[in-house]
């Protein structure tokens, strides 16, 4: 037997349904609302602060992988190529 109120649906087994979406709202979500010191207000805000640590973290990686990656050599300064050579057969002591 069903019956309709108030945008609800009663089944037979007593459940109630409810045409209306449930707000869920993530756990990280939450956990960055609630040690924000109230900085973060709602799920909204904290969304994009999830987005931004993101975003810095990818670029992070990307700099760390392919920013790294020159081993480029400094040529001698004329300081060592002008200084003075030890003679040939020298053996320093």
């Amino acid at each position: 037997m069903k019956s309709e109120s108030n945008n609800t649906v009663e089944f037979d087994d007593g459940s109630v349904a409810s045409n209306s979406h449930s707000n869920k709202t993530s756990k990280i979500e939450m956990l960055v609302v609630k040690y924000s010191d109230g900085i973060i207000k709602n799920e909204k805000q904290a969304n994009i602060v999830l987005f931004v640590f993101v975003v810095v973290v990818i670029v992070l990686s990307l700099f760390l992988i392919f920013g790294s990656t020159s081993n480029k050599l400094e040529s001698p300064s004329l300081d060592i190529i002008n200084s003075p050579q030890p003679q040939e057969g020298y053996i320093p002591q």
